[in-house]
């Protein structure tokens, strides 16, 4: 019964993770876009 809220919570750290990661990569592309830029 308590493995549900557990797994559910989870996967939302999981997800969290990942959208971090992803703006992290974002940033670093923006980074690379300017230096291009200038």
């Amino acid at each position: 019964m308590h493995a549900l809220p557990e797994a559910e919570s989870e996967r939302k750290k999981y997800q969290i993770d990942e959208r971090g990661r992803n703006s992290k990569k974002l940033m670093k592309l923006r980074a690379l876009a300017k230096r291009q830029n200038n």
